[in-house]
Formats: structure tokens, sequence, C-alpha cells
């Protein structure tokens, strides 16, 4: 099959890409550039979705499929746009060129899915302004009782879950001020996940955007499901792998000489609020920044 030259640009930032699942978590509500949650979008979680400054993350395999892959063989029957055995890390910023795909060529055909194999620790660094003031890590209410509107990520390991019931200070990745401080990395390193269509916990999650479906499985060390985790988790879990189908297959044509390509961020990511046990429950306190959605984009000209 004949093969065309693809001269890879980016496009890393989506433009209004709503989760649809009916248990999909939803957007932060914001007026003015500033957040007024005061519940988040589920009330037992108290958690919405943002948009990340930028992430980091170690890729294995990006793949374009002519066909649905599975987790076990999505490496063998995918179009291959970027491979490594032992990962390369990918720093991902909003509006920035993807860092890894300069120049490549594929088959011309119509591919309907896509394949991404990576860690699963992924960090990413964020910053958001609320409407009212927050407290973050620096917070506490019996001493100094630090506020502001501004609250970003501190470097450190954040919690799997999106539990709010934990109101230590000191367990929390995220601080708040009158003006961003000194904002670092939270690390993300799942060994369970959430299904946004199943409401369950467990080695799969699903979704739905407005122009893909998707799943992401969480796999061991040995790129294997765990074949129990009623433990709630997986054990020795080590990688992601996300499979999207296209709403609207991707052609190459023989006429095609360029391609947009990458993660979405808009959305993807969000910030977990918790109430203080002193407090009105008013979601009050910001505690970390968690994991959201998933999407890869794919655009043919």
């Amino acid at each position: 099959m004949k093969k065309v030259l693809m001269i890879i640009t980016t496009l890393l930032l989506l433009t209004n890409p709503s989760l649809l699942a009916s248990e999909a978590v939803t957007p932060c509500k914001t007026v003015s550039g500033e957040i007024t949650d005061v519940v988040g979008d589920h009330p037992e979680r108290g958690w919405c979705l943002m948009t990340p400054e930028s992430m980091q993350i170690k890729v294995h395999f990006i793949g374009l499929c002519t066909s649905e892959p599975t987790w076990e063989n999505f490496d063998t029957i995918c179009d291959q746009l970027f491979s490594s055995s032992s990962g390369e890390l990918a720093t991902i910023s909003k509006n920035a060129a993807f860092p890894l795909i300069n120049g490549i060529s594929i088959p011309e055909g119509t591919y309907t899915h896509a394949a991404i194999f990576i860690d699963r620790s992924i960090r990413h660094s964020s910053v958001v302004t609320f409407a009212t003031p927050r407290r973050g890590k620096s917070g506490n209410p019996a001493g100094d009782n630090i506020t502001g509107k501004v609250c970003w990520s501190l470097e450190m390991t954040a919690a799997n879950d999106t539990d709010p019931a934990d109101n230590a200070y000191s367990s929390f990745a995220a601080d708040c001020g009158d003006e961003e401080g000194e904002r670092g990395y939270n690390i993300s390193e799942n060994n369970i996940l959430f299904n946004n269509l199943t409401g369950k916990p467990g080695d799969l999650s699903e979704g739905v955007t407005e122009s893909s479906t998707w799943k992401v499985y969480l796999l061991n060390s040995s790129r294997q499901r765990d074949s129990d985790v009623t433990d709630g988790k997986v054990d020795n879990a080590k990688f992601f792998i996300g499979i999207q189908k296209f709403n609207n297959p991707v052609e190459i044509k023989p006429s095609t000489t360029t391609v947009d390509l990458g993660f979405r961020l808009t959305n993807t990511f969000g910030v977990l609020m918790g109430d203080d046990a002193a407090a009105a429950p008013v979601r009050d306190t910001i505690k970390r920044f968690v994991l959201g959605g998933f999407e890869f984009k794919v655009n043919p000209s």
C-alpha cells in the first residue's frame, strides 16, 4: 500500500469537549474565568473538571488502527506513530508542540481507532482561580487560617481516589493564597480506576466525548489485567492502555500532507474540594488535583 508522507504538527487544546456520559463529572462552573462551584458536580464526591497547565507522561506507543484493537493486540494491529520499549518522557502543555512525533509516513486508509500506551504515573501541574477564598495545605482554621482565591498544585503524590472525606491539611497536594505560590506537579499513580459509565471502581474506565468514545485499562507490570480487583486495587499496577474510537473516522488520502494531533488537556483533570469540619458544607478547602477524562486528537488535511 502506498505510503503518504506526514508532516506532524500539533493540536493539544481542543475546544469545548464536554463529557457526555450521564455519570461523568462536568466542567467547573466559571464566571469571568473564576470557578464558582461550592459543591462540585457530584455533592458526594466534590470535584469538577478543569484544564491543567501541563502534564508529563512516559509514552511507550501511539498508533492509528483501521479496526478496533484490544488491550492485548493494539501494538500488532495498529499502524505505529511512535514506539519505545523503555518509554520516553513527554511534557504536554497548552498550545505547545507535541514533543515526540515530527515526521512519519503511514498507509492511506480509513482509521477508526487510536491506541495509546503509557506508564501509569502521570504528573500534572495546575493553577485555578475561585470566585471566593479557599484554603489549601497552608490553611488551618485553628491557626493562621490562610485563605486566597488562587489555588495551585504542589510537588507531591496525590491520592488515587476522589473521596473528599479526609480533611487532614498535611495530606493536601494543593495550596491557596492571594497570588500563586511555588507551583509543582501533583503525581497520580493510580492502582484502581473509576468507571465513568458504570460508576464502579476496577481496572477499566470508559467515557464519552463530543468526538469519540474511549476505554482505558490499567495493566500490571507484565502487561496483563488483574483477574481479581475485589481488594480495591490492581496488583503491581504499571501501565495504562487507552483505546479510542473516533466518531468520525480519520481518512488518510493520497492528497493528505499534514496531520494535527495531540492529547486533549481541556477539562481532562479535576480539582477536588472538601469541607472544613468547623465550617458549613461549602467545599471551602482545596485538597488536590485529580485525573479526569481521555482523548487523543487526529485531524488530517
